[in-house]
């Protein structure tokens, strides 16, 4: 949208105008509504309309209403014709005065593109004035009108207590795509240890579905659980943002907000930066993994060798990593090595072709090794859950792993397990093979 078109309209000259316009007899009527809900009180200078097709039916309307007004009346929905849907009535837009400049309208435009689906090319001003007016659309987001929203934002919230969330949303907006413009976006994504994005979308710029967002920061955390050296991680993996160019996260490892005061905290950040280095080793290696030229008993271990995981950690990776996927989605896996920031940061696509190959080579490797499927576990038990009465299950953390395995277990010990929440334990456990339930088989 290159251009926008404001159109002023009497409220005299509306059935004139409706003719001209080819309105709707019910769109009139909503605009009459209109008309005595704002335009005759002391709130509104005057009302935008907006239409979202030809059809002449009235699609939303948004009053504009002074900086610091205190108190306005309810936006509220407006039936709309027989068999279509209501007519949206959008929060206010604070204004100075009667000035509507070219950064309003650009947050005008931004809030109904986003919020309301909106795309035209002409509003319509109700007001005292008679005229129109036409307003350049920004092509690319600057910052100067990123600046000017950020300043009526402060400004709406100092005089009313209140900040006008559609025109947050929309600064928002503009500044992901801001930085996506100015290539911000691509330094923070080379800036942080690990970053994890959607190549295609099926949610708004820069956001992700909330279970997608945190399954994979789950999966991911995993497979660094696998790259952190030594049983005992006061570490942790943390979020840093959500950026723009598709949905992308990205974060850092840092020292747990629970970690032990005491802990030597130089000593855990050198853990952190030799896991950083395995990290990266691992997802630069990845693609060995899927690599169909190359038998997968070769893949296997030339991925041994890049990454310096045994067997049993190998398939581990392998695990997770089949396990960062969303449907009908690519997702690239990015890791920094922080002794070589000259370097590439390493990458993989995770595709369906990509998980249907790892699962192929994880089923050779489980053929070659053989994991240990008996254990004895010493920790607390940390939660209950009761799935069906033929499905229990109670967790039980290892803190040298700083891991809680899932235990399934009979009815019969129902009474014991429930006493002995909250109380360190030790059992074996018993499994038919890698990356199968673990099933209680005694206490020690």
């Amino acid at each position: 949208m290159a251009k926008l078109k404001i159109i002023e309209i009497r409220k005299g000259e509306l059935r004139k105008k409706s003719v001209e316009y080819k309105w709707t007899s019910h769109a009139i009527d909503s605009i009459k509504q209109i008309s005595q809900a704002w335009l005759d009180t002391d709130y509104a200078q005057s009302v935008l309309l907006f239409f979202k097709d030809t059809s002449g039916e009235l699609h939303a309307y948004m009053p504009l209403v002074l900086m610091n007004t205190q108190q306005t009346h309810a936006v509220y929905d407006l039936p709309g014709a027989k068999d279509s849907s209501k007519i949206i009535g959008v929060e206010p837009y604070p204004i100075k005065g009667e000035t509507l400049t070219k950064e309003d309208i650009n947050f005008v435009v931004k809030i109904m593109e986003q919020s309301y689906y909106w795309k035209e090319n002409e509003v319509y001003r109700m007001s005292d004035q008679g005229n129109y007016q036409e307003f350049e659309i920004e092509e690319t987001v600057r910052w100067e009108t990123i600046k000017f929203g950020r300043d009526k934002v402060r400004a709406v919230k100092k005089a009313t207590g209140k900040a006008p969330a559609h025109l947050v949303r929309a600064i928002e907006a503009m500044q992901r795509e801001y930085d996506e413009q100015t290539g911000f976006a691509q330094c923070q994504m080379e800036s942080h240890a690990y970053a994890i994005r959607l190549e295609s979308l099926v949610n708004k710029k820069g956001r992700f579905a909330a279970k997608d967002l945190l399954r994979l920061i789950e999966n991911k955390l995993e497979l660094f659980n696998i790259a952190s050296p030594g049983k005992h991680k006061p570490f942790t993996m943390l979020l840093a943002a959500l950026i723009p160019g598709s949905s992308c996260i990205v974060g850092d490892y840092d020292i747990s907000p629970d970690a032990d005061k005491d802990i030597d905290k130089d000593e855990v950040r050198e853990s952190i930066i030799k896991a950083e280095e395995r990290m990266s080793s691992i997802v630069n290696a990845a693609p060995i993994l899927v690599d169909k030229n190359k038998p997968h008993v070769q893949r296997i271990k030339e991925f041994k060798k890049a990454t310096g995981l045994n067997d049993t950690e190998t398939y581990e990776a392998m695990h997770d990593l089949s396990k960062l996927r969303a449907p009908n989605q690519t997702i690239k896996l990015y890791s920094n090595n922080p002794k070589a920031k000259k370097e590439t940061q390493a990458e993989m696509n995770i595709n369906s072709s990509a998980i249907t190959e790892i699962a192929e080579t994880k089923r050779v490797l489980a053929s070659i090794i053989e994991p240990e499927n008996t254990i004895q576990l010493i920790g607390k038990i940390v939660e209950l859950d009761h799935y069906k009465d033929d499905d229990l299950k109670f967790g039980i953390f290892i803190e040298d792993e700083a891991k809680i395995y899932t235990i399934h277990y009979p009815e019969k010990e129902d009474v014991k397990v429930r006493a002995k929440k909250g109380s360190v334990v030790s059992l074996i456990a018993m499994r038919e093979k890698v990356n199968r339930p673990w099933y209680f088989n005694e206490w020690k």
